[in-house]
């Protein structure tokens, strides 16, 4: 059964989690509106491993695939990409 709530009182709001929810939320909001073009926005926004062990960008993408950031940074970016609606 999941719970609903806990006996653990608490003094203060949870600001950042609730932060979290909503960038979440936000961002899948607008990768679906994307249509197509949100395949580009994870390619750009994503962890790709071979980027992160490479520290270089896949070869041959397009330009507008590249993000020309460090690559360690979508390490940060994927953390709120989905891969739907089930995801």
């Amino acid at each position: 059964m999941i719970p609903i709530r806990d006996e653990n009182p608490s003094r203060t709001f949870p600001l950042v989690t609730v932060l979290l929810i909503a960038a979440n939320a936000g961002v899948f909001i607008y990768q679906a509106a994307l249509g197509q073009a949100g395949q580009a926005w994870v390619y750009r926004f994503g962890a790709i491993p071979w980027e992160i062990t490479h520290f270089a960008e896949l070869p041959g993408l397009a330009p507008g695939l590249q993000t020309g950031w460090p690559n360690a940074v979508t390490l940060f970016s994927s953390m709120f990409l989905h891969g739907g609606v089930f995801h």
